[in-house]
């Protein structure tokens, strides 16, 4: 019977290791797509900006 409460605690224990890394990769991917967006924003604010004040 401790053999299973052991196996059944590595297992849990794995899982929440994966787990936890794969919702590290989801927030460092979420983070960089996040930074690239605002930059393309301002590069095209700046752009209609310049173009307003030549008009």
């Amino acid at each position: 019977m401790g053999v299973v409460i052991l196996v059944l605690v590595v297992i849990a224990a794995l899982f929440a290791v994966v787990s936890g890394v794969w919702v590290a990769i989801a927030l460092i991917t979420a983070i960089s797509a996040r930074r690239t967006i605002p930059d393309t924003q301002c590069q095209a604010d700046k752009q209609s900006s310049a173009i307003n004040l030549k008009s």
